[in-house]
């Protein structure tokens, strides 16, 4: 979407292909495992593996070292073959996963985590073949067998994948410029209030764009289950109405992240470029990078945890004055329930500093807090994203307004769309959208509401 700038006033506001490799399997063996035993030949052996399967027990190193009298308990081998799954020791997991399976045929734990064994030293139509052995059992538990199922899908995804998407839009907006809607403003001169009529461009304006988006998607995965990310994407504005409402921007994005059973990492840099004709030229480098935790219990949804450091240049080419530096702090928390609904939770706090010490209210403070959630609803989607934002400056913005006092501005923005599939890639989508920003400072007030007609293509 197109970049906010909230600094400036009457500036136009223009606006999982995922693979996930053997590895998740790790937490459906752990399910497995964590159940009764079966088996058990010695009871030492099982005092010994539940006693060191509790969190911040001994590692495998020291189940080796009770190897000798345990070689022949199947629940033992299994237990120790898990735990070198989870430390990527697939050869030797595999080895002693071998000799469970053939004292016990039966556990099921055992099987799964030879799979990811397997699947681990390469020998991925082995690990396929005991994953359809599984979904074949008709004891195998429900949400375990959906689970197997998903994560199956998942695994005969490509390692390299590509996806072009065209969006185009025609939609009203009541505030085609974002302006502040004023007639008059209210200055402070010598002490004094002196109330200026405004041009009419201070008003709302209202009327029709159109709006056209076109994305490219490249994903790398390697065998690790490393993924590679790259977007490039271009979008346009034009209105009928209001020709300074026209505005085109282009985004280049790239990431690296890693399988995230419980903790991963991710870093990622993104390159934008604004050109409004209203005049603004932006553009924009941001970089980020954090930790990832994720999470599948099985039965009620697939949720993953990002939270990281998050730093941005923006350089107004326009306006030099304008040109800061953010840092600050993202976290975002995603799930996907069985039922098909997805919802996010996604907060950021940080800090923008100018590059010029002159620059009006000097440093600011930003926090936002955006929840999305999506549902099926009858043959389509729906779809609802709110985002509330808050932004506070460090010095007064200007001696002429409000005599000097240091702005404060509150946003809210919320959309909801209904989408349905026309083709297996064309879709169609209708929304309503609004925006309402107050501020202590008049100048910097704006509401707009608008509705939508779209048509989005993939391939």
């Amino acid at each position: 979407m197109f970049m906010p700038i909230p600094l400036s006033p009457k500036m136009p506001q223009v606006n999982r292909i995922e693979h996930r490799a053997f590895v998740p399997l790790l937490a459906l063996a752990g399910l497995l495992a964590a159940g009764p035993a079966a088996g058990v030949e010695d009871t030492a052996c099982a005092a010994f593996a539940a006693l060191n399967r509790q969190p911040g027990a001994n590692g495998p190193d020291q189940w080796l070292g009770a190897l000798g009298n345990c070689q022949n308990d199947a629940s033992f081998l299994a237990a120790l073959g898990d735990l070198l799954n989870q430390q990527g020791r697939y050869p030797e997991a595999s080895e002693h996963l071998e000799r469970a399976l053939l004292l016990n045929p039966d556990l099921k734990g055992a099987q799964l985590s030879y799979a990811i064994a397997l699947a681990g030293i390469g020998d991925t139509a082995a690990a396929e073949a005991l994953i359809e052995a599984l979904l074949t059992d008709p004891g195998l538990p429900t949400h375990l067998r959906h689970a197997l199922l998903r994560q199956q899908d998942l695994q005969r995804t490509p390692l390299l994948q590509t996806r072009f998407t065209v969006n185009a839009r025609w939609g009203h907006d009541s505030n085609l410029l974002s302006a502040p809607n004023l007639t008059d403003l209210e200055l402070s001169l010598s002490g004094q209030s002196v109330t200026l009529p405004l041009d009419p461009s201070y008003l709302a304006s209202p009327g029709q764009y159109y709006r056209t988006d076109a994305q490219f998607d490249l994903r790398r995965l390697q065998p690790n289950g490393t993924r590679w990310d790259f977007s490039a994407s271009l979008h346009n504005r034009h209105s009928p109405a209001e020709a300074l409402a026209g505005a085109t921007q282009a985004d280049l994005t790239i990431e690296r992240s890693t399988p995230a059973l419980n903790w991963g990492h991710y870093i990622s840099a993104t390159a934008s470029a604004l050109n409004a004709q209203s005049g603004v030229q932006l553009q924009a480098l941001s970089l980020a990078g954090g930790v990832i935790y994720a999470k599948n219990n099985g039965l009620i949804a697939a949720c993953r945890l990002r939270t990281g450091l998050e730093m941005q240049s923006r350089n107004y080419k326009n306006n030099d004055l304008l040109s800061a530096r953010y840092t600050g702090l993202v976290a975002s928390v995603a799930c996907e329930p069985l039922q098909g609904a997805q919802w996010l939770l996604g907060l950021k706090a940080g800090q923008d500093q100018p590059d010029n010490p002159d620059r009006p209210g000097g440093s600011q403070r930003q926090y936002s807090l955006r929840a999305v959630g999506v549902w099926p609803l009858g043959r389509g989607l729906v779809s609802a994203d709110i985002e509330a934002s808050s932004y506070q400056d460090a010095t007064g913005y200007s001696p002429l307004l409000g005599n000097g006092q240091v702005r404060s501005m509150a946003r809210l923005g919320a959309r909801l769309e209904y989408q349905q599939r026309l083709t297996p890639n064309l879709y169609w989508s209708a929304g309503l959208e609004a925006a309402r920003q107050t501020a202590n400072i008049s100048l910097f007030q704006l509401q707009s509401t608008g509705a939508y007609l779209a048509w989005r293509a993939s391939w």
